[in-house]
């Protein structure tokens, strides 16, 4: 009897994982799940030459495209500045940064995590990026910042939160190393992992994204990245 309570005790305390970050701020860890695993199954999708641009066929495939994790002090960074409910960029140093909202000031929290990312990388689709990876003022021009900035080889750590205010539901996210650089190039070109270690980049779909985790529409507008030396891009589209 003893030996089937240990047994048991053990199973319980192997399934129940850990907080991703403490924090009580209406976050929860599937809201963050959420964000994460979007971003990296779509970092995935480009190394593997598995994403359509609009501007021909598919983005070239990425030979270091590392993995995000999630970051518990850039999501308090960001938390502070959307739950003041102004739907604008926060200007913070040292971040890069993409906003969104909805219409729907009630949306549920993980739905919002889904749909702002999959909307931020959809201006691949429906803007263009191109074969040349420098990103040139000409480029940042067509509104593709948040694509750029959700695939940039170089950020590795994103923080994000998602809140209800009066008549929206306002969802954002900081990176770092931020990224929209002018003259840089967005990634590197090669085979899938050709140039990193497949533990922490992105070479294939499944487990491996989900392993980052815990290591470190309805829309009425959408903002750009804070990058330097461009200021961010901003806008907004009319609700539906």
């Amino acid at each position: 009897m003893l030996a089937v309570a240990v047994a048991l005790q053990l199973v319980l305390s192997t399934s129940v994982l850990p907080d991703i970050c403490k924090l009580n701020n209406g976050m929860t860890d599937d809201v963050r799940k959420a964000f994460l695993n979007e971003h990296n199954h779509r970092r995935s999708e480009v190394a593997r030459g598995l994403a359509n641009d609009k501007a021909g066929g598919f983005a070239p495939k990425a030979a270091k495209m590392w993995k995000m994790n999630y970051d518990c002090k850039i999501e308090e960074s960001i938390m502070e500045w959307v739950s003041k409910c102004n739907y604008a960029h926060s200007q913070k140093e040292g971040y890069g940064e993409s906003i969104w909202a909805s219409s729907d000031n009630h949306m549920d929290l993980k739905k919002a995590a889904e749909s702002s990312s999959s909307m931020w990388f959809a201006e691949l689709e429906e803007r263009g990026v191109g074969k040349e990876l420098k990103l040139t003022e000409q480029l940042f021009n067509r509104r593709v910042g948040h694509y750029t900035q959700m695939v940039w080889q170089d950020t590795t750590k994103i923080g994000c939160a998602v809140k209800w205010c009066d008549k929206i539901t306002f969802a954002a996210c900081q990176y770092q190393t931020p990224g929209n650089i002018m003259t840089y190039n967005i990634y590197e070109k090669g085979e899938p992992c050709s140039k990193c270690d497949c533990e922490k980049c992105q070479c294939r779909d499944g487990d491996d994204v989900k392993s980052t985790v815990g290591a470190e529409k309805k829309p009425v507008g959408e903002g750009g990245q804070q990058s330097s030396p461009m200021e961010p891009e901003t806008g907004s589209t009319t609700p539906s």
